[in-house]
Parts: C-alpha cells; structure tokens; sequence
C-alpha cells in the first residue's frame, strides 16, 4: 500500500461508504449495462458473476475491477489500522451527510438532483446465495464492522 497520510496527513478529506452487499450489486448490474447484458435482474446471473470475480485467485491476481471490489476499510485506514480518511459519509443517506459537512465547513456546494451510472437493478441480499454471501462477509469483515460499529449514520 502506498500510505496516504503522507500525502494527506494535513488534509480534510472525506469518503463515501456503501453497504458491501449493495456496492457489489450494483457494480454487477454497472457491469451488465457496460457489457451489453440485458438481462440485469437475474440471480442466477448475479451470483455466477460474484463467484467469479470474488475468487482468491483472481483477486490476488490484482483483478479487482480498478478497485471496485477492495473492502472500503483499506480506503479509510492504512496497512497499520490508522484512520487515514477524516470524514466518512454513508452512501445511503449521501445527501444529507454531504449538505451537513459542507455546512460544519461553511462551503456553499451540494450534490444536486442528478442521477448518473444507475444500473437498474433490482436484486437485493436475498437474491445471493448461502455460499456467495459466507465469502461476502469473509472479504468484507472490517467493512461490515466498521459500517455496524463506526458509521455515523
């Protein structure tokens, strides 16, 4: 890893965090729109494609979709567990954690009302398998605990 506090140590930065399970889902329907897919709405078809790209070897191999599949904790804390990432806003209520750290900040910016990159799916965690979600929450350990112990939200 390469140690962003270097860069950043004297920086107010933020990121954006996202339920792993949502994030994968929908970076498989990204995935399926980009790929000329036409079917988004398959389970069969979701769980075959987090198979795949959730494989060890694959992964180990640096095959990590330009990062979309790392844990997001590796994006908050470095290789030695410090916090390199000052702000963390969910994903889920992006709207108004972004408008409340703009305010605490006095900048005057927001997201605004327009929508890019939806994948139109309408999978949910009930449409992945026992053995997809186990390998899920395997990858993703620090990342489920940091969203149920750490989030602010």
């Amino acid at each position: 890893h390469v140690y962003p506090e270097r860069e950043y140590a004297h920086k107010d930065t933020f990121c954006v965090f996202r339920n792993p399970v949502e994030r994968l889902i929908s970076e498989y329907g990204h995935n399926k729109r980009n790929g000329g897919g036409k079917n988004y709405n398959n389970a069969k078809g979701l769980n075959d494609w987090i198979r795949r790209v959730l494989d060890e070897s694959e992964l180990a191999s640096g095959k990590n979709l330009d990062c979309h599949l790392l844990p997001q904790h590796d994006f908050i804390y470095d290789d030695r567990n410090r916090r390199v990432c000052k702000h963390v806003l969910s994903f889920s209520n992006l709207d108004r954690d972004f408008a409340r750290l703009m305010k605490k900040k006095g900048v005057g910016v927001t997201l605004g009302n327009k929508r890019e990159n939806k994948s139109h799916v309408s999978l949910t965690v009930k449409d992945i398998d026992a053995d997809n979600m186990a390998r899920i929450r395997q990858l993703y350990k620090k990342d489920f605990n940091f969203m149920y112990h750490e989030l602010d939200s």
